[in-house]
């Protein structure tokens, strides 16, 4: 049902319209309802493809996704989680997650019709080609990172190793770093991956290993 097809269903008062929204982006941001085409809702056990576990991200870029194997809901998806324990989540798929973060995937079952075969020219299991994309971020592990402050006149950004930022990150706020030291900042709120994200440094760890010897005396 959409918004408005619960409020008529439960009986929802125009008063209580507001709340009725804020109880659903509520259950959605928990990973108990999922939104569908049309913006109908639906119980997350009910839909089938949805699992909630946590992300890993590989140093090349993609990440794996980890299903909570005691999730109530998982289970109740009926699907087998032991073949579904580790799925393959491509870098385009992985939204705004990070590292270690608790999210919600949808799992897209492979084209029984085509058959993938490995460099080798085996034919691959086809569990292999089963893929999952990040459809909601319920909690973030952390949303701090390392990298290295770098300026340009007025203009400052952080170069971050973490494989789940495809890029850089914007300086918010002032900073007493210099250019070149490395640094923790903390991402502001960040849900659409095709903008560049946004941290303010909250420490300064001094200069990289390397950089440091050479200025000893």
């Amino acid at each position: 049902m959409t918004k408005s097809e619960l409020a008529r269903e439960l009986g929802v008062p125009p008063d209580g319209r507001a709340a009725l929204r804020k109880a659903i982006g509520l259950l959605v941001g928990e990973g108990v309802l999922v939104e569908g085409k049309k913006a109908c809702f639906t119980l997350r056990a009910e839909a089938g493809r949805f699992l909630t576990g946590s992300l890993k991200f590989h140093p090349k870029g993609h990440a794996m996704f980890f299903p909570d194997p005691g999730d109530e809901t998982n289970l109740a998806t009926g699907l087998d989680l032991k073949a579904l324990a580790r799925v393959h989540i491509p870098r385009r798929d992985a939204a705004t997650a990070l590292d270690g973060d608790r999210v919600l995937v949808s799992i897209q079952q492979p084209n029984p019709g085509r058959i993938t075969r490995s460099r080798h020219g085996f034919p691959q299991d086809p569990a292999t080609e089963i893929r999952g994309k990040v459809e909601n971020i319920l909690s973030r592990r952390s949303g701090r990172l390392v990298g290295v402050f770098r300026k340009n006149r007025n203009f400052g950004w952080i170069e971050c190793d973490d494989k789940a930022i495809d890029g850089t990150i914007d300086l918010a706020g002032d900073t007493t770093a210099q250019p070149g030291q490395c640094v923790v900042v903390e991402l502001e709120p960040w849900n659409d991956a095709t903008t560049t994200p946004r941290g303010r440094i909250i420490e300064v760890l001094g200069w990289p290993a390397r950089q440091a010897a050479n200025t000893v005396p």
